[in-house]
């Protein structure tokens, strides 16, 4: 092996010469990129010499005793031994070294402090030869599509399309047949050939694949033309959604047999759902909600007994709390199935007589990352007398006068306003005539607009963002949302908060899992006992709502106490509040070809707190208490006589539920020739958890840190009957469920269905009797595809 010399100070021997070798080059390769200024300072320094005829190994220590630089080189490419001709004077370095590798084949750079003389590389025109490529992707609709690979056959170079569906790329060294392959999720790839045009255009088209529609019940997924039972599906974007509107109210008019009944005009209020009509008189005539699998309980567990014996004062409560898919944000829904009849509902046993509604939500797709923002903005007219048949003042009085003139007067005349007043203070010579007439002169010009005050103009907005995408293995799908509503009625309105997680991954090509995350926080606030729609649809425009001051006004109503609808709001009220936390898992694992095992776990929790209430300075409690408040003082005989002399109503209720739900199915799918053959066997295993505390109290006081001082067990004419209203219900129940259930489906020829299922349960609320315990529910059913005759 040859010695490779270098002019320079070396301070170690090193006898490992490759290894030095190595060290070396890759040392000269970092030192490249440093400096190329000072080469160019170096390369212009003027150099004497003359050394006549001499070997190139002369010139290089010349050079670095006239420069300091040292010279690097390899002897194995460079014969060190050649003869050149070294007489210069005032000459360039640059021109020296020039002239002295003529002929060498090698050449030379500047790096720093040192020389570094390398080979000529030798370079092909066909080596330096590109093309610019350029162009625009869109749909078969002109829509540009971003995110579309572009791809170069056959060579792994490739771009995607920008947010314009723009793409730009360099070819180097292109291959003679040149093709483009164009890709996305969801698009027919394409392949375009490169005809020597720098701008290429693109129109990706659907895929159009034969699928087959399958309709999701929650514990299968079944061919629709092998669906037997009633069914109907209606999808997301088939749904009209506002951003205020509830999921229940999207359903109104998109699925027969489904009826949605408003249960007020009041926002936050869960509406009435019906399917095929109403199934019982007495018991729940709720559907059953089923999200994603899992069938969703209602956060209030009483039935309707327990409503009835703590009367009407948990209504308002119970109808703003809302129902078991509240919590549900509607941008998240992907599509709704209704299962109407026995056939399609058997799987769910006899709670689903009533029908099952069940939804399924979006899920990460295979694609780039997406981000999609959704938000809507309603503002709703005030309400007004203008499209309403209402009399006004005038109207009003005349009315009244013609009441007076043809002795029309009812059992309970109304004389402590409006025109019967001031006729009853003519009468008793309280008024001159004069002053009758100035007294209804200015009822007829009221107009009370009690619209403009009770109500305003609403004004809702919805806010809605999520996250999705993945990978062919791993996909993800993530929301964030927030509504507010404010009602028509002042002091009506409702806000929500909601997130939501979920996650699938192929961690083979038979194995599946999901993880999926739900949490959502609501507040209502309405309105009890006072009704501001009622009262400004009943009550005559001619009584005023404040005086001549602008204070409120009072009026005696039939029973003798005084009453001013804002003052009513304002001293009672509805709040509340509802904390939702929903967690689910999935695993699926294909035994064989069309044999599936699938494995589903949820655990839900709800926490819901309802409050209404009455104070002491309220009409609805002075009627109560038999007086006005501060009328009558501790010891007095009306005082003592009063059921309730201190204090308001108060009507509370706390709910709490835990649910877990743990479900096994294996499935079978596979056809011979023109057979069909599908089955479903499963078990599952529930149980759900309920605390509550519901409870109506007398001598609340809202005002004074929200105390409670019962009133007194006797008054001066016995035992209070108010203590017969104060009642407290508690609940505290665990039903836990163990089903069984199974399903087969055969179908011949695509013509010809026929299926069979069968569910049994068993509970702890089914009492000891071992007889009540397993009941089967099954149902048989056909079908006929005559489509396919």
């Amino acid at each position: 092996m040859k010695k490779s010399n270098v002019l320079w100070l070396i301070l170690i021997k090193n006898k490992r010469q490759q290894m030095w070798r190595i060290m070396k080059l890759t040392w000269i390769l970092c030192v490249c990129f440093v400096c190329t200024l000072s080469a160019n300072v170096m390369s212009q320094q003027k150099l004497s010499m003359n050394l006549g005829e001499t070997s190139i190994k002369k010139v290089f220590e010349e050079i670095r005793k006239q420069t300091n630089k040292v010279v690097i080189y390899n002897d194995d490419r460079l014969t060190m031994q050649q003869k050149v001709m070294a007489n210069f004077k005032d000459v360039e370095l640059a021109v020296i070294l020039e002239q002295i590798l003529v002929g060498s084949g090698m050449t030379y750079k500047f790096v720093d402090d040192y020389i570094l003389i390398t080979p000529v590389v030798k370079v092909e025109k066909d080596s330096v030869r590109t093309i610019r490529v350029r162009g625009q992707v869109c749909d078969t609709k002109k829509t540009p599509l971003p995110g579309v690979t572009v791809m170069v056959k056959g060579v792994t170079l490739g771009v995607a399309t920008n947010t314009k569906g723009e793409f730009s790329m360099i070819i180097p060294n292109p291959p003679k047949n040149l093709s483009l392959i164009f890709s996305f999720v969801g698009m027919e790839t394409r392949e375009v050939a490169y005809t020597g045009k720098d701008t290429i255009n693109v129109v990706l088209s659907e895929v159009s694949e034969t699928v087959d529609e399958v309709v999701v019940t929650g514990y299968q997924r079944i061919r629709k033309t092998d669906m037997v039972g009633s069914t109907n599906t209606v999808k997301r974007e088939d749904m009209f959604f506002d951003g205020t509107n509830s999921i229940e109210q999207m359903l109104q008019g998109k699925l027969p047999g489904v009826v949605v009944m408003n249960t007020g005009g009041l926002v936050g209020t869960r509406q009435k759902v019906r399917v095929r009509g109403t199934s019982t008189l007495l018991g729940n005539q709720e559907p059953v909600w089923v999200v994603d699998g899992i069938i969703q309980e209602d956060p209030l567990p009483f039935d309707a007994q327990a409503l009835n014996d703590l009367g009407d004062n948990f209504d308002m409560i119970s109808n703003f709390v809302g129902n078991s898919i509240a919590w549900l944000n509607p941008n998240d829904i992907e599509d709704i199935t209704v299962l109407k009849d026995a056939s399609a509902t058997v799987l769910y046993g006899v709670k689903a007589a009533n029908g099952v509604i069940v939804i399924n939500t979006k899920r990460g797709k295979n694609g780039r990352l997406s981000v999609t923002y959704s938000g809507g903005l309603t503002i709703t007219e005030k309400l007004n007398y203008k499209k309403m048949n209402l009399m006004n003042s005038k109207e009003r009085i005349d009315f009244s006068r013609e009441v007076y003139e043809k002795r029309l007067l009812g059992k309970i005349p109304t004389t402590s306003v409006g025109y019967e007043r001031e006729m009853e203070r003519y009468m008793n010579k309280e008024i001159t005539y004069d002053e009758f007439n100035a007294a209804v002169k200015e009822l007829e010009e009221m107009n009370t607009d009690w619209m403009d005050i009770l109500y305003q103009t609403q004004l809702s907005h919805s806010h809605s963002i999520s996250v999705s995408g993945g990978s062919d293995k791993v996909t993800y799908y993530s929301s964030l949302n927030y509504v507010q509503n404010k009602g028509a009625a002042k002091g009506n309105e409702s806000e929500q908060l909601g997130a939501s997680f979920r996650m699938d991954a192929h961690l083979s090509k038979k194995i599946r899992v999901g993880f999926g995350l739900n949490a959502n926080y609501g507040v209502t606030d309405g309105f009890y006992i006072a009704n501001p729609y009622s009262y400004a649809l009943s009550t005559s425009r001619a009584i005023p709502c404040f005086d001549e001051d602008g204070e409120l006004f009072f009026y005696d109503r039939a029973d003798g106490y005084k009453f001013n609808i804002l003052h009513e709001l304002a001293e009672t009220g509805n709040t509340n509040d509802r904390r939702t936390f929903n967690m689910t898992a999935n695993f699926d694992y294909d035994i064989l070809p069309g044999v599936r095992f699938e494995s589903l776990a949820s655990f839900g929790s709800n926490n819901t707190v309802g409050e209404s209430y009455a104070s002491e300075y309220s009409y609805y409690i002075t009627a109560i208490r038999g007086y006005e408040f501060g009328q009558y003082l501790k010891g007095d005989p009306v005082y003592e006589r009063s059921q309730l002399p201190h204090g308001g109503e108060l009507n509370n209720t706390e709910a709490r539920s835990s649910s877990f739900t743990w479900r096994n199915s294996l499935s079978y799918n596979q056809l011979f020739g023109k057979h069909r053959i599908g089955f479903v066997v499963g078990q599952e295993s529930r149980s759900t958890i309920n605390k509550q505390v519901s409870a109506v109290t007398y001598g609340y006081f809202p005002n004074r840190g929200k105390n409670v001082t019962l009133p007194p067990q006797l008054i001066s004419s016995g035992a209070n009957p108010i203590y017969q209203k104060i009642k407290t219900e508690i609940v505290d129940r665990t039903s836990n469920f163990l089903s069984f259930y199974g399903s087969m489906t055969y179908s011949f020829d695509e013509r010809y269905v026929f299926t069979a299922s069968v569910r049994s349960d068993a509970s702890n609320r089914f009492g000891q009797d071992s007889k009540s315990k397993f009941l089967p529910v099954w149902s048989l059913g056909g079908r006929w595809n005559v489509h396919n005759e």
